[in-house]
């Protein structure tokens, strides 16, 4: 796989969702005719473009492994190189599917979850999900899945976006529904949707939480106490992340939260 990176198929990098097309018998995402908006996301000292991502791909394109790429691009807005970390926060997929993150790095396997970079001065660098949707040879299957990654600036830990990439396999063979979809959670949202506010089921190991848009920015913190009403009045309605920090500031848990 790293051979196929070292030269990929790319196409527009201002597009927000493409259609895939297949390579070699591959389907690789990022080619094709646009069919969504672009969006930038926009830290201190760097930007991501697009975020969110969402790529689709039938079936009938894709031949074994199925890779289907999400692609996007981040670029250091500054002088100085910049020193980074990304975390694979959400893994969201089928039992059968496999992601990878690529990039600065080259290539990520799929049991990385997070990895230190460098990103050098002024320069613009792949941040990358690839998804292979037939990892073992059984034929590709069907379905969604959902990759957040989160990315910092590790001098600065509040220099920090959330990365979205969504993948749509559209055909009629489907693999078992990822056990990380049927476990049951112990945190969540409640109401969710909601308009006003929202409270949290379990709150004993969670010291912190924030709230994301779809592109990444952080709007709204709050300090974790039982029984509280976070509020979320004057955000525009639509589809948030909201990650629960726990007390050493680790991600805990994060869910996705719908304002009307």
């Amino acid at each position: 796989m790293a051979d196929r990176y070292a030269e990929p198929h790319r196409g527009d990098e201002n597009v927000g969702t493409t259609a895939a097309t297949t390579v070699g018998g591959v389907g690789i995402a990022g080619e094709g005719p646009v069919i969504g908006r672009t969006f930038t996301a926009q830290s201190q000292n760097f930007t991501l473009s697009p975020n969110p991502i969402a790529v689709e791909a039938d079936l009938e394109t894709l031949g074994f492994p199925g890779g289907i790429l999400a692609e996007s691009i981040i670029t250091n807005n500054t002088a100085d190189t910049l020193f980074m970390k990304w975390d694979r926060i959400l893994n969201d997929k089928p039992e059968c599917w496999v992601t990878s993150v690529f990039g600065v790095w080259i290539q990520a396997i799929p049991t990385v979850n997070s990895l230190e970079f460098e990103l050098l001065p002024n320069r613009t660098e792949h941040i990358d999900v690839l998804t292979f949707v037939d990892p073992q040879g059984d034929g590709p299957t069907a379905g969604e899945a959902e990759v957040v990654l989160k990315i910092t600036n590790l001098n600065d830990a509040a220099d920090t976006l959330l990365a979205t990439y969504h993948f749509t396999v559209t055909g009629s063979v489907n693999c078992i529904t990822s056990t990380s979809e049927i476990d049951d959670e112990v945190f969540k949202i409640y109401p969710n949707p909601s308009t006003d506010f929202f409270q949290l089921t379990e709150t004993a190991a969670i010291q912190q939480l924030r709230v994301y848009d779809l592109l990444g920015q952080q709007v709204r913190q709050f300090e974790v106490i039982p029984n509280q009403y976070y509020d979320i009045n004057g955000l525009p309605a639509g589809v948030y992340w909201v990650q629960l920090m726990g007390r050493s500031g680790e991600v805990i848990e994060i869910i996705k939260f719908l304002r009307h």
